[in-house]
């Protein structure tokens, strides 16, 4: 529950967080090849 904690206290401060591995890297790719059509 301290990684949750810890994200919401940076999107309080920063407006954002970063979580990483949060989606597959062939997912990623997959959308990157939809954008550039």
């Amino acid at each position: 529950m301290a990684d949750v904690d810890e994200h919401l206290a940076r999107i309080e401060a920063d407006g954002y967080t970063i979580v990483e591995d949060a989606i597959d890297p062939d997912r990623v790719d997959g959308l990157v090849a939809d954008l550039a059509r």
